[in-house]
């Protein structure tokens, strides 16, 4: 049976966990912004893969530039299309850059950290712990 009891403690929890997973959402994006185009140091394979949104946009080319030309669709290319995708529209939007390519690394970071409350509280994970028990 179904009380008021019960359904204002549901609206606390699911409000309470919202609060949660705005304010971590918050914390990641706020460490994850600091020093974004100078914090890590720019490495061989950040640098190979931010090519990938620059080239998509200058030559239409998903890969590569190397001294023997245009490698498309490169075995380095270990960041899927999830990313670099993103990675384009914000090259086209903000214009390209180390502080951009990273921005949507930190995106996904601050939508993981959010989602991780709200994950443990749905009821696929209640009914595992069930499992388990």
């Amino acid at each position: 049976m179904v009380t008021v009891g019960t359904l204002l403690r549901a609206v606390w929890h699911s409000r309470r966990d919202a609060i949660l997973a705005s304010a971590l959402a918050f914390f990641a994006l706020a460490h994850g912004l600091i020093g974004l185009d100078q914090n890590p140091y720019l490495s061989v394979d950040e640098g190979w893969l931010l090519q990938v949104p620059r080239n998509l946009l200058a030559l239409g080319l998903y890969g590569g530039v190397t001294l023997d030309g245009p490698v498309p669709f490169a075995s380095e290319l270990t960041t899927g299309p999830a990313v670099l995708l993103p990675a384009t529209a914000a090259f086209a939007l903000l214009g390209d850059g180390v502080a951009t390519g990273r921005l949507i690394s930190v995106l996904y970071s601050a939508l993981a950290t959010a989602a991780a409350p709200l994950a443990s509280a749905s009821p696929v994970v209640s009914a595992v712990r069930r499992l388990r028990a």
